[in-house]
């Protein structure tokens, strides 16, 4: 599958583009268009002139989180301002972990309108000749999910990074801050009410307790 020529010519020379209804290209809600098999054409200026690149999103980073690509990228820019009858059929490719839609327009595409790689980007249907903003069809989209782990992420044409995946820290119970607060409390009740050592000597059974939850279950020093 290669990008169109005369979808290239038509979204640089066309600035106002109308929304149309997901419903006319999915008439049933439960269908799903398994989109890393479509190539995607993405829309910005520079120096005031409209530029197309097209892509493919082969994978996606799982949520939450940023979300990163696995995309192809065909060279399709330079031929953004040429004569339909000069922009070649056949594009030139490559393959790569992006870290973001931002860092994509921004880094690599180098849009500088501030335009959402969602907002931007089209889908071109050929049976009804007609363009889909990408907004729009993200609920029934499928791109395949994958921890990218140690693969190089990009975040610019010079800058990358090894993606390592972070291991959360385990969160406690709500029986455990339960504990931890209660801990807390005894302390702030032995340091203010211990003066000269009163409690100790007034209530010796409870300081050993007090002590003993403190300096043992509440782990203190």
């Amino acid at each position: 599958m290669n990008p169109l020529a005369k979808c290239i010519h038509f979204l640089a020379n066309h600035q106002f583009l109308r929304n149309f209804s997901v419903e006319e290209l999915l008439p049933n809600e439960n269908q799903n268009i398994l989109d890393n098999n479509l190539i995607w054409y993405c829309v910005g200026i520079i120096n005031h002139k409209r530029y197309v690149h097209c892509i493919r999103f082969l994978n996606r980073t799982p949520k939450p989180g940023i979300t990163s690509y696995f995309i192809q990228w065909f060279n399709t820019a330079p031929f953004s301002h040429l004569h339909l009858d000069e922009i070649p059929d056949y594009f030139e490719s490559t393959c790569f972990w992006v870290h973001s839609g931002v860092a994509l327009r921004k880094n690599f595409f180098l849009f500088e309108d501030r335009m959402s790689l969602l907002r931007s980007t089209f889908y071109y249907d050929i049976k009804k000749q007609t363009f889909y903003r990408m907004a729009f069809l993200l609920p029934y989209l499928e791109i395949p999910e994958e921890i990218p782990t140690n693969k190089i992420i990009f975040t610019s044409s010079l800058k990358s990074y090894i993606y390592v995946k972070r291991v959360k820290k385990t969160s406690y119970n709500a029986k455990e801050r339960q504990k931890s607060e209660f801990c807390k409390s005894l302390r702030k009740f032995f340091h203010s009410h211990n003066c000269q050592g009163y409690i100790e000597k007034s209530y010796p059974k409870l300081f050993q307790e007090v002590v003993k939850i403190i300096f043992q279950d509440g782990d203190s020093t």
